[in-house]
């Protein structure tokens, strides 16, 4: 975990994500890339209408711009001050001996910054989106997982200072739980204890995590597993309520199994998490 992408939102909820990186940086003496996203203002045009004219079209970019200026010194500033409060050296490159960060700002359209730079960091972190949160949170974060391939945090309101001290395992066998699993190994290697979940749906369905026990062992990982029948409970609800039970637990898991539609349509768990999270979360697809 040596790089950390944090997309500033422009709410008070990015300091929950910086103050994550931050936990996450000190311990692995991390880099934290801290991303600002300026609008392109000549984006919003097609959405005007043709009737409106060329002067006022000219007065709206100006506007735009104006707003995205605003927007850009005030991320600036918001990151000197926090900057300075953690008393995290800046840095632009590998060198530095312990964490350090730097402000990056870039200009285009945000779900493809924010993915293009998600594929070179380690870990991307957001606050978790809850239910009065815009459906801009929520694009934020399906852009990381969706086209990055690379693992992302979400963070709780509430930050525990023994984060990840406990790991859970959300298993299905699935490609994307395995991803998961590789993604989170520096955690799952350092924490003081490890469980592995399967959720079972259908009470019949036979379920072994012999492999993946077996897998961690080589790791030096000695995990615990466990099979939990769902009894028409959500899956996502019966895994963050087992998360829950541990201090500084963090859940593993592979997001979208399925596919994203079927769980848009449907429901599922990956959503169901993103709406749930009470411990923090790490998530690959």
């Amino acid at each position: 975990m040596k790089k950390i992408l944090v997309p500033l939102s422009g709410r008070d909820s990015d300091n929950i994500a910086l103050e994550t990186a931050l936990s996450i940086a000190r311990r692995f003496g991390s880099h934290i890339e801290v991303l600002h996203v300026r609008p392109d203002a000549e984006r919003t045009l097609p959405y005007i209408g043709e009737t409106v004219s060329g002067p006022l079209i000219e007065e709206i970019i100006d506007k735009l711009d104006a707003d995205a200026d605003s927007a850009a010194k005030g991320a600036d500033e918001a990151f000197e001050a926090w900057r300075g409060k953690a008393g995290i050296a800046a840095a632009t490159a590998p060198g530095n001996d312990g964490p350090t960060c730097e402000f990056v700002a870039c200009h285009g359209g945000r779900d493809a910054m924010i993915a293009a730079r998600a594929r070179t960091a380690d870990l991307t972190i957001f606050r978790a989106p809850g239910a009065n949160d815009t459906p801009g949170a929520y694009a934020d974060v399906e852009a990381a997982l969706m086209a990055s391939g690379r693992p992302l945090m979400l963070a709780p309101d509430k930050l525990d200072e023994a984060l990840a001290s406990k790991v859970v395992v959300a298993w299905n066998d699935s490609v994307e739980s395995a991803r998961a699993v590789a993604a989170a190994m520096p955690f799952i290697e350092g924490a003081d204890a490890v469980t592995v979940i399967a959720v079972r749906e259908d009470k019949d369905a036979q379920v072994d995590l012999d492999g993946i026990r077996n897998h961690l062992a080589w790791h030096g990982v000695e995990a615990t597993t466990d099979v939990v029948d769902a009894k028409d409970r959500i899956v996502g609800d019966v895994l963050m309520e087992r998360a829950a039970r541990h201090k500084g637990a963090l859940l593993v898991m592979g997001g979208y199994t399925h596919s994203r539609l079927r769980e848009q349509v449907f429901g599922g768990v990956t959503q169901d998490i993103l709406e749930l999270s009470e411990v923090p979360v790490l998530m690959v697809h």
